[in-house]
């Protein structure tokens, strides 16, 4: 197991949760369930811890500790009430505890006033900071020019995921003996699915092919996001023992993309990439079914609720088939149904 691996989330009383304890597999973890079933919140205090593992840059001055309640405040944005809007409905303080290898890190909330305050159990966290990157269901690349300037500015209700992947975006490539072969190889497959590579120039983004360059702002949504991972990779973002958040990566992307897109997923957890992904897509759940290899580590999380006083609850599994409840496939099915019924009282055949 590496070091940099996330391996355990706890939360008491933390949004949509009242009690939730699961334990994350080095490999891909993929997130399903219906709406309002806690998905993104479960990435958003993941990626906040991510962020908290890194030390203040150096600026010659004393710079305060990173607390990652402050970070929850900035990629959550509640609009009033402030920490005690993360606390779930009904209850006045939250637990939350993310285990890195043996390394913890526990925060308690409290709605009584608002405070948040930051326990560590004993270990520097920012002594092994962690390398991740978290992609939202919003492209940002075609709006990047000007973008990072106005955030620092001004006050503007984007959750700081938004700045935050087009800080890593904005990167500059790696040296490319400096990339390993097989994300080398990644990064050619990528480029075959999206007609060329991309290029950065000042705050834009570019697909070049060729001699022929075309803008994100002409280019189709889901060539971006993918182009967005091809970045991600060329400037060693991604790369052995580093995190990928993803939620949805169905957005805006044909399913005819899918086995490919599912493809290199599996691919980069088998070169020790860390992935937690969240999903609505059937698709992507039949792939990741069809494509993995025994040695593949995958686990599935299934997020519901049986009721609203109780929250939301999750089972995990390792096997597709055994993903309980199901809403993805549910879904599917009752479409099924509905269309043998339809053509059973229009007098067809099946």
């Amino acid at each position: 197991m590496s070091t940099h691996a996330l391996t355990r989330l706890r939360l008491n009383n933390f949004t949509a949760f009242k009690e939730l304890d699961i334990d994350f597999s080095p490999g891909l973890n993929v997130f399903i369930g219906g709406n309002s079933t806690g998905k993104t919140h479960l990435l958003k205090v993941l990626h906040a811890y991510c962020d908290f593992t890194v030390p203040p840059k150096f600026t010659g001055i004393t710079v305060p500790p990173k607390r990652m309640g402050q970070k929850l405040l900035t990629v959550f944005l509640p609009s009033r009430g402030g920490f005690s809007n993360l606390v779930h409905r009904g209850t006045l303080d939250a637990d939350v505890e993310i285990l890195r290898g043996d390394t913890g890190h526990k925060m308690y909330i409290t709605a009584r006033p608002d405070l948040a305050s930051v326990v560590e159990d004993g270990h520097s966290l920012q002594e092994t900071p962690m390398e991740w990157a978290f992609i939202p269901t919003k492209e940002m690349l075609a709006n990047a020019a000007g973008f990072l300037a106005l955030y620092e500015k001004r006050e503007v209700a984007y959750e700081e995921i938004y700045p935050d992947i087009l800080r890593k975006a904005l990167l500059p490539s790696l040296r490319e003996e400096k990339i390993a072969e097989a994300f080398r190889k990644l990064l050619a497959r990528i480029e075959q699915l999206i007609g060329g590579k991309v290029e950065v120039e000042g705050e834009e983004f570019f697909r070049r092919k060729g001699e022929w360059k075309l803008e994100f702002t002409l280019l189709a949504e889901g060539y971006r996001k993918l182009g967005l991972l091809w970045l991600l990779i060329r400037n060693g973002t991604i790369a052995k023992d580093s995190i990928l958040f993803w939620d949805e990566p169905e957005t805006n992307l044909n399913p005819s993309m899918m086995r490919a897109l599912v493809g290199i997923l599996l691919e980069l957890q088998r070169l020790g990439v860390q992935i937690f992904l969240a999903t609505h897509s059937y698709v992507v759940l039949k792939e990741f079914d069809l494509q993995k290899e025994e040695s593949d580590r995958v686990r599935f999380f299934s997020l519901f609720r049986e009721n609203e006083e109780d929250g939301v609850s999750c089972t995990m599994t390792e096997d597709v088939d055994l993903i309980d409840p199901n809403v993805i496939l549910d879904t599917f099915v009752d479409l099924y149904d509905r269309d043998v019924e339809r053509a059973l009282d229009q007098g067809g055949e099946l």
